[in-house]
């Protein structure tokens, strides 16, 4: 593994840096915060009550195949990808109440509404509904409440239970 780091300070101080904590991995120098600012390194700042502009500090792991883990927030102008998999996520049910942004649910017989819990929903939110289950009704999304839940609809009641996923995309 290479262990790289990156700082707005001068080659001069990070050699003394270096040095002075027996670093065993180099440390770029950003003075004009270009990368720092690509990696969402530069933010703000408090401390002592008082706040400000610096370097945050980020960690990014990036294997010998180009994948990439971080525990902070990603950004991307554009993502492209064949397949698409949310991990450490529990799957949430129509019966249970969790922080998931994805689940599936079961709309009983002549039923044509059914409350999903999820405190991860916002009136931003684009909440995608796809039936596991051969239907020629529509399900609808509505009634949404902000950091409660979602209600998946239909028009007029249908003879059979209609079984579904569901996943919430956060908008901004």
């Amino acid at each position: 593994m290479v262990i790289l780091g990156v700082s707005k300070d001068t080659v001069a101080s990070h050699k003394k840096f270096a040095q002075k904590h027996n670093l065993r991995f180099t440390i770029f120098s950003d003075v004009e915060k270009k990368v720092i600012k690509k990696y969402k390194a530069w933010g703000e700042k408090k401390f002592l009550g008082r706040t400000y502009e610096g370097t945050l500090r980020k960690t990014y792991l990036i294997d010998k195949e180009g994948n990439i883990q971080t525990q902070g927030k990603i950004t991307a102008s554009e993502v492209e990808t064949n397949k698409l998999t949310i991990s450490n996520t529990q799957i949430a049910s129509s019966s249970a109440t969790l922080a998931a942004s994805i689940g599936t649910g079961t709309l009983p017989a002549n039923t044509i509404k059914i409350t999903i819990p999820s405190t991860l929903v916002t009136l931003s939110s684009k909440i995608f509904i796809t039936p596991t289950t051969s239907t020629d009704k529509v399900l609808s999304v509505t009634n949404i409440i902000a950091g409660e839940s979602f209600d998946v609809s239909l028009v007029s009641p249908g003879p059979d239970e209609i079984k579904f996923n569901w996943w919430i995309v956060q908008t901004e």
